[in-house]
C-alpha cells in the first residue's frame, strides 16, 4: 500500500515539475520576441509583455518577470510613454540585481540609460557606463554593439561628435563581423547624422543609401520610417526645405500606421520648423497643434510656448485682414469700425502681455539650462584634468624612470668599455635615449597644462633653439605679437611639435644656412611661421606620413589652418591657431 502511495506521489510531483518547466519555456519564448517585431507592432507588444510579466510573477519566475519588464520598458519608450517605460526598467533592474544576472543587467542598464537621455543626461551616462563596464568585463559581444550605438547617441547630444563617431564605428564594425543585418542600418544612419552635422553631406547621403539596401529587406515599416526621418534631417541641414518636408511626411505616414510615437512627434516638430522657415505660418501652426497632441507631459511646456508664439503670428495676419476689410466699408460701418478698433487694441495688448511673459519665461529656462550645461561641463573638465594628471604621473614614474635607467646603464657601459669598437654605437643609442626622454618630458609638460599663456611656449622654443644652435645652421626666433594669448594644452604641445618638426626637416633636407621662427598676431588668432633659405621642394609631391603631413595634421588638430610654400629660395610653413 505504501509503495502504491509513493509511486502516485512521485508521478504527481513529476507532472507538476514538467508543467512548471513548460510554463517557464513559454514565458522565455515570449521574452525572446525580437526588436524588429516590437518596433513594428508597439501596441500589441505592450499587451503581450504585460500579460507575460503578470504570469511570470504569478508562478514566481523572477528571471522571466525581469526580462518581461525590460521588454515592456522598451515598448513603452517607443510608444512615447516615458514614465511607464522608466517604471518597468526600474522593476527589471531590481529583479536582475536580486538574481545577480549580469547579462540581464547589461541590457537593462543600457536601455534605461538611453531612455533617460532627454530628461537627465547625468543619470543617462551613469547607467550607460554601468552597462558598458559589465559588457566589456564579461565580453558580451552581442550586447555591447547596441550599447556602443546608444552611448554614441549620448555623446552626439552632448555635441561630442568625434566621440559619437568613434562609438558608432565600433558598433558598425562589430555588427558587420557578426553579419547583423538588423543592426547595421541603425549604425549607418547614426554615422550619416554625424557627417551631416559636420556638413559632409555627400558622405552622409552615401551612408543612408547603404542603409536603404538593408531597410528594403525588413518586414516591418519601422526601419523605412526611420530612414525617411534621417533623409529629412540631412536635407534640412542642406537647406533643401521642400525635399525635407517630403521626407518627414513619408516618415509620418509610416509611423502613424504603426504607432511609432517618438517618430510621429519628431516629424511634426521638424515639419513645424520647416514651414516656419518657408513663412507658411498656417501649416506651421497645424503641425504644432498635432505635435502638442502627441507630445508627453515632460515636453508639453515647450510646445505650449511655441503654440502661443504661432498664435500671435496667425492672429496678426487675421487682424490685418479684418482691418483691410473694415477700411473698405468705412463709410457705412463707422460705429462698427470703432468697436473693432477698440477690440483689436485690447487683443493686441493682451497678446503683447502674453508674449512678454512667455519671453521672460523662456529666457529663465534658457539661463537654467545654460547653467546646468556649464556645471556638467565643469565636472567633466575636472574629471579629464584628473585623468590627464594620472597619465602624466604614469609616464613620468614608469616610462621616464625606465628610460633614465637605460641611459644610465649605457653611459656606464661606455665608460667601462672605452676601447670597445661598439662604443660609438652605444653613444648614439644613449643620445637617442636622451632625445626620447626630452620628448617625453615635453609631452608630460603639455598634458599637465590645462591651458597656458604664450610665455610658456616661448620659453620651450628658446630652449629648443639653444640646443639646436649647437649645430648649423643659425636658428633665430622673433616674437612680434602685441597681446597676451591663452593656449589650450593641445595647442601648447602641437605648436611646439610643429616648430620642432619644421626645424628637423630643414636640417635633414633643405641645406639651409638660416632658419627664422616668428610669432605674429592675427584677428583672433596666433600665426606661427618657420622660414628657411634652403633649396626648397615640390609641395605637390608631399606624401602621407611625411614630416610635413604631420605638421598639417597637428595644426588642424589644434583648431588651426596650415599653409606650406616652397621654391628655389627656400620654404615657408605657416600655422594660424584660433585663440582666446
Amino acid at each position: 500500500m505504501k509503495n502504491k502511495f509513493l509511486t502516485a506521489f512521485l508521478l504527481l510531483f513529476s507532472s507538476l515539475l514538467i508543467s512548471g518547466q513548460e510554463h517557464k519555456a513559454k514565458i522565455d519564448s515570449v521574452n525572446s520576441i525580437p526588436y524588429e517585431y516590437i518596433v513594428s507592432n508597439i501596441y500589441k507588444s505592450i499587451e503581450i509583455f504585460s500579460l507575460n510579466a503578470k504570469e511570470a510573477e504569478r508562478i514566481g519566475y523572477k528571471l522571466g518577470a525581469a526580462k518581461s519588464y525590460s521588454q515592456l520598458g522598451k515598448a513603452f519608450y517607443l510608444n512615447g510613454k516615458y514614465d511607464a517605460s522608466a517604471l518597468n526598467y526600474i522593476k527589471s533592474i531590481n529583479l536582475f540585481e536580486e538574481l545577480n544576472d549580469e547579462k540581464g543587467l547589461v541590457d537593462a542598464y543600457g536601455e534605461f540609460g538611453y531612455q533617460l537621455k532627454r530628461r537627465d543626461m547625468v543619470r543617462a551616462n551613469l547607467f550607460m557606463r554601468k552597462g558598458l563596464h559589465l559588457a566589456e568585463k564579461n565580453k558580451y559581444d552581442s550586447l555591447i554593439v547596441s550599447l556602443y550605438d546608444n552611448y554614441g547617441v549620448l555623446k552626439e547630444m552632448e555635441n561630442k561628435l568625434d566621440s559619437a563617431d568613434y562609438f558608432y564605428k565600433k558598433s558598425l564594425s562589430s555588427k558587420e563581423n557578426m553579419k547583423d543585418t538588423i543592426g547595421i542600418p541603425y549604425s549607418l544612419n547614426k554615422l550619416a547624422g554625424i557627417e551631416s552635422m559636420k556638413y559632409n553631406f555627400i558622405a552622409a547621403l552615401d551612408y543612408l543609401k547603404r542603409s536603404d539596401v538593408f531597410r528594403k529587406k525588413e518586414i516591418g515599416d519601422f526601419g523605412r520610417a526611420e530612414n525617411y526621418a534621417a533623409y529629412g534631417d540631412v536635407y534640412k541641414r542642406m537647406n533643401l526645405i521642400d525635399s525635407a518636408i517630403i521626407s518627414f511626411k513619408r516618415c509620418l505616414s509610416l509611423s502613424g500606421k504603426n504607432g511609432i510615437n517618438f517618430l510621429i512627434r519628431y516629424s511634426y516638430e521638424q515639419l513645424t520648423d520647416l514651414y516656419k522657415k518657408k513663412g507658411d505660418y498656417r501649416e506651421a501652426y497645424k503641425n504644432l497643434e498635432m505635435l502638442s497632441l502627441h507630445k508627453d507631459s515632460v515636453l508639453n511646456k515647450e510646445v505650449n510656448l511655441n503654440i502661443a508664439q504661432l498664435e500671435i503670428n496667425y492672429e496678426s495676419e487675421k487682424k490685418d485682414h479684418d482691418i483691410a476689410v473694415a477700411k473698405l466699408e468705412l463709410s457705412k460701418k463707422n460705429s462698427l469700425l470703432y468697436l473693432l478698433t477698440a477690440l483689436a487694441s485690447v487683443l493686441g495688448t493682451a497678446f503683447f502681455a502674453t508674449y512678454k511673459y512667455q519671453k521672460k519665461k523662456r529666457e529663465k529656462e534658457r539661463i537654467e539650462l545654460e547653467y546646468r550645461g556649464k556645471l556638467m561641463s565643469a565636472e567633466m573638465e575636472k574629471k579629464m584634468g584628473d585623468e590627464k594628471l594620472r597619465i602624466s604621473r604614469e609616464l613620468h614614474d614608469n616610462i621616464g624612470s625606465q628610460l633614465t635607467f637605460v641611459i644610465s646603464s649605457l653611459d656606464n657601459i661606455i665608460y667601462v668599455e672605452k676601447n670597445n669598437p661598439f662604443t660609438e654605437k652605444l653613444k648614439s643609442l644613449a643620445l637617442s635615449g636622451r632625445e626620447t626622454l626630452e620628448d617625453l618630458r615635453n609631452t608630460i609638460w603639455a598634458i599637465r597644462k590645462k591651458e597656458g599663456d604664450l610665455s610658456q611656449i616661448i620659453y620651450k622654443i628658446n630652449d629648443l633653439i639653444y640646443k639646436m644652435n649647437l649645430m648649423t645652421p643659425t636658428i633665430s626666433f622673433n616674437n612680434q605679437t602685441d597681446q597676451e594669448y591663452n593656449l589650450t594644452s593641445t595647442q601648447l604641445l602641437n605648436s611646439y611639435r610643429i616648430i620642432q618638426e619644421a626645424i628637423q626637416n630643414a636640417l635633414k633636407h633643405s641645406e639651409a644656412s638660416e632658419i627664422i621662427i616668428e610669432f605674429k598676431s592675427g584677428i583672433d588668432e596666433l600665426i606661427i611661421t618657420i622660414k628657411d633659405n634652403g633649396k626648397g621642394f615640390d609641395v605637390n609631391e608631399i606624401y602621407e606620413g611625411s614630416g610635413l603631413d604631420n605638421i598639417r595634421h597637428r595644426c588642424n588638430e589644434a583648431s588651426g589652418q596650415s599653409k606650406i610654400e616652397s621654391g628655389p629660395g627656400g620654404t615657408l610653413i605657416t600655422c594660424a591657431f584660433k585663440v582666446k
